[in-house]
């Protein structure tokens, strides 16, 4: 069962006497090298502008390898270089938010090692939370792998920040990730879940249940009309469809990406973005088009270049439970959608064509580009407005002020009783 938002929650900007003093968010992602618009750094952004902030970058599920991992190489310096950056405040208008990437081995498990590992972590940190003179924290803990060290941090509650499951890449030790998964919703004073998928499976497994969905920034995605299309599009002839976000094999169905040129010679398919897969069989149509990794700040200038914004996801658990942060982009500019079937996609049933296989996706293009798509240009704003990361971010702060300010009540009872 889940528990809706309470009304009666204390507000965020309640001066001196707030329950919660800082936060300290374990994040899935690398401040250093992955996308700005992922929810950890968009939300963690957001609470910054009211409380001092430490996201911690992530410290991975597996160990690279050339067996099973894409470019494990380059996955190992690109850690490295952000290790080397250790405690920083890198956001000139945030200066309450920090952002620390510990030094630490890529070892999971069990064992004298990994327990040295963790303890290692742990103990830095602690440092860098003295430091900066955090006091009651809110501890928000996103990747389940970093759960056995954010447990030992010094904390007034636990948030689990359901964004993914986890447990279910590919890459990952599928029985040990899961396990973490199970043991942190079932400690977690609150547990934040990031779609309907994820709710409706595991609200039973925690005490407080609640569904923060992913945002969008209204005030930097606006309607196509008011943006400028982004330079390296000038020269791709219209009508244009597109795709923009991380490509790899677990999540993009590049073969129904192929389907869409095919079948549609006189239609140009624009890509942006960072890749793990193989696109040059892709790449090889002639209306293919990669314009590669661009800024997140770059995103909306893209998306105003294109007619129809495609998600086109894989048939799998990762898609099953996600909710992709590039849906509500794609509406908050007004751009026709389409996408293929997902829990999450069919609460915008409305303004999304949703396709029930390939054929009918490559059919919902062909008819987007005609009619416009589903639902109008301020349909889909209006529908992705009313979830932006400042009310997302308003949403988990009250959670964490109203958890808080229980516990210390209860506490001054005990006391006043004894």
């Amino acid at each position: 069962m889940s528990s809706s938002f309470p009304s009666d929650a204390a507000s965020p900007d309640t001066g001196p006497g707030d329950a919660v003093e800082g936060y300290i968010c374990f994040s899935a992602q690398d401040w250093w090298y992955f996308n700005r618009g992922h929810s950890d750094f968009q939300l963690m952004l957001e609470v910054a502008a009211r409380r001092p902030v430490l996201l911690v970058n992530s410290i991975g599920m597996r160990m690279p390898t050339r067996s099973r991992t894409t470019e494990p190489m380059a996955r190992i310096k690109r850690k490295l270089h952000s290790v080397s950056r250790g405690l920083r405040t890198p956001v000139e208008d945030r200066p309450d938010f920090h952002v620390f990437t510990p030094v630490f081995l890529p070892i999971y498990g069990e064992g004298w090692l990994v327990a040295l590992n963790r303890l290692v972590i742990t103990l830095q940190v602690r440092a860098v939370q003295r430091w900066l003179r955090l006091g009651r924290c809110a501890v928000v803990v996103t990747l389940p792998t970093s759960w056995p060290v954010a447990r030992r941090i010094r904390r007034a509650c636990t948030i689990a920040y359901r964004s993914d499951r986890y447990s279910s890449l590919p890459e990952a030790d599928g029985a040990m990730v899961a396990s973490l998964e199970r043991d942190l919703l079932s400690s977690a004073d609150v547990a934040c879940f990031a779609s309907v998928a994820l709710l409706a499976e595991e609200s039973q497994l925690t005490r407080q249940p609640v569904l923060l969905s992913h945002g969008v920034d209204p005030e930097r995605f606006l309607p196509a009309a008011d943006l400028a299309m982004h330079p390296l599009l000038r020269s791709i002839p219209g009508p244009r469809v597109g795709y923009v976000g991380m490509i790899d094999d677990y999540t993009v169905d590049l073969e129904l990406l192929g389907a869409v040129a095919r079948a549609l010679p006189s239609v140009q398919l624009v890509l942006a973005g960072p890749h793990d897969s193989d696109l040059r069989p892709l790449l090889a149509l002639p209306n293919v088009h990669h314009i590669g990794v661009l800024p997140f700040e770059e995103v909306p200038a893209v998306l105003a270049g294109l007619d129809v914004a495609l998600l086109p996801w894989q048939d799998n658990e990762w898609i099953k439970h996600c909710n992709p942060i590039k849906l509500k982009e794609y509406l908050a500019v007004g751009l026709a959608t389409v996408s293929t079937d997902f829990p999450e996609v069919r609460r915008f049933a409305d303004v999304v064509d949703i396709a029930p296989d390939p054929d009918g996706f490559v059919a919902m293009v062909a008819d987007a580009l005609v009619t416009g798509g589903r639902g109008d240009r301020q349909q889909r704003r209006a529908a992705a407005g009313a979830e932006s990361w400042s009310n997302q971010a308003e949403l988990l702060m009250a959670l964490c002020e109203q958890t808080v300010r229980s516990e210390l009540e209860k506490e001054e009872l005990a006391c006043a009783v004894s």
